[in-house]
């Protein structure tokens, strides 16, 4: 089904809806429940075959679709022709003849809107929660679905039975994740609070960090400081934590807001055990909120050369004088102990090092004390040109 066809086939289903709307003013309601069976079929149909590149028009046509039969189902039909509907409309999503696409305006938000108690709306839910969860579907249909039961388990505040959605694990961590900020970006934070709530109780340490991010940009966004505040801290001080990960998150923050976090220096104490990775992350952090001297004497004391070359760049401007006799020191020290061609290959990487991270005022600074200490070495005569 290309562009062109998928339009054909939307126009001639919305001349039918239409037709079904018409017949519901003249209280025909049989044959308009009719053709709305028959559409909801097709439809369901199409969405099948035409997964995962399912066309626009189609999700366009479900959403309009819901509309109108929600608005046959509010009107003064006959309670018997009624309640066959909504059990047939049942019956169908629950074995798996219509499918979700549109994860808003669906057969189960209609079933979930007519349910008169929370007992029917859980029932309902878990229902097709065991259906999806053991009948193979197509991963966009089983996608869209599970979305569409996360949704509806947040609309009513079902926490229990979203958290043993996130536990099931059909939907990717990530997704969830995406999830958090579509909600945030729609303004619906009771939403994405109680997905970050139920993540955080299933996803464990692990991932922890990245469901504190949004819980982190809300606080900021709302002028809950403590709560960004903690989620900072558990952030950086997370054992799972890298500092790419961190450099993101940081973009997302407006600058006048860095002055916020740095009441957290005394809680990120440095220890002789803490490994590399956490001290790139602190190091991120430390010159995030400008703190160049925190960062370069941490680095300096529980880092190597390659750590400090990562962090000159930023560091540059503030700290030059510092870096300098740093890396000074460095290659007085490497090239006293070592000779020959593999020892200036050594230098010229840290020069390298340095260039390819920014800093390279601070590369040609020693590149220019190099060979002004070490023009009696041949080695550094040699392969100056290569530096």
């Amino acid at each position: 089904i290309n562009s062109r066809t998928s339009k054909q086939i939307y126009r001639a289903l919305e001349e039918l809806r239409q037709q079904a709307k018409d017949l519901i003013t003249v209280k025909n309601y049989l044959e308009s429940y009719g053709i709305f069976i028959n559409l909801m079929l097709y439809s369901s149909l199409l969405i099948e075959k035409t997964s995962p590149n399912t066309p626009v028009e189609f999700d366009e046509f479900q959403r309009d679709f819901m509309e109108a039969f929600s608005m046959k189902l509010e009107m003064d039909v006959p309670r018997p022709l009624l309640l066959e509907l909504e059990e047939d409309l049942r019956n169908m999503l629950l074995s798996g003849s219509i499918f979700l696409l549109d994860t808003r305006s669906n057969a189960l938000d209609l079933l979930l809107k007519r349910a008169d108690s929370d007992e029917r709306r859980l029932n309902l839910l878990a229902e097709y929660t065991d259906y999806l969860n053991n009948k193979p579907l197509k991963s966009e249909i089983l996608k869209s679905s599970w979305i569409a039961l996360i949704h509806q388990s947040l609309k009513y505040g079902y926490r229990d039975h979203l958290k043993h959605l996130i536990s099931l694990e059909i939907l990717r961590g990530k997704t969830v994740y995406r999830l958090i900020f579509d909600y945030m970006e729609e303004d619906r934070i009771d939403f994405s609070e109680m997905l970050i709530e139920a993540s955080l109780a299933h996803y464990g340490d692990k991932l922890k960090h990245y469901f504190l991010e949004p819980r982190l940009l809300i606080g900021l966004k709302y002028g809950d400081h403590e709560k960004a505040k903690n989620s900072m801290l558990q952030i950086v001080k997370s054992p799972y934590q890298d500092y790419k990960t961190v450099r993101k998150l940081f973009r997302q923050i407006p600058e006048e807001d860095r002055d916020i976090f740095k009441p957290l220096i005394p809680e990120l104490t440095p220890d002789q055990k803490m490994s590399h990775a956490t001290l790139r992350v602190y190091a991120t952090f430390l010159s995030w909120i400008n703190e160049f001297q925190q960062t370069f004497d941490l680095i300096n004391t529980h880092g190597n050369v390659w750590i400090m070359i990562e962090f000159s760049s930023l560091m540059q401007g503030k700290m030059n004088e510092a870096l300098v006799n740093y890396y000074s020191d460095y290659i007085n020290q490497y090239l006293e102990t070592h000779i020959g061609k593999m020892s200036i290959e050594h230098i010229r990487k840290v020069l390298s090092g340095l260039r390819d991270n920014g800093a390279y005022s601070i590369a040609d600074s020693l590149e220019k004390i190099l060979r002004t200490n070490f023009s009696h070495r041949k080695s550094v005569t040699k392969y100056r040109r290569e530096l």
